[in-house]
């Protein structure tokens, strides 16, 4: 029986990532592999212990229920004069002007619905 050539396969059987940095291959045997890994590792460990320590102050924080973000707060009356968004420029106030008239409308309307007429 004769003997059969078996091509090598293109990459080794075990074959072991290689990183490049700049033009030089840098295996993960490599003291240089290692090190990029470890400062990926101490860089994410520092910033979950700075948020850990965000989020136990904000926890511990008695007021933390009294704070109200004015962007999802319900509209107040006094919130179109307050903003300078509606106060600033010429677009805003004539949206203010136009919101007071529907808004004197509808009081008016209700008014009317409320006393039966």
């Amino acid at each position: 029986m004769p003997l059969e050539i078996i091509d090598q396969p293109e990459e080794p059987l075990f074959f072991r990532p290689i990183e490049r940095i700049g033009t030089h291959a840098v295996t993960q045997s490599s003291p240089a592999f290692y090190a990029g890994t470890l400062r990926n590792i101490l860089v994410l460990m520092i910033k979950h212990w700075f948020f850990q320590r965000f989020v136990r102050k904000l926890w511990a924080d008695p007021n933390r229920f009294d704070y109200v973000d004015a962007a999802i707060a319900p509209v107040g009356s006094a919130d179109f004069e307050t903003f300078e968004l509606y106060t600033a420029t010429r677009g805003g106030k004539e949206a203010l002007a136009s919101h007071r008239k529907t808004e004197g409308i509808k009081k008016r309307a209700r008014a009317k619905v409320a006393a039966g007429v």
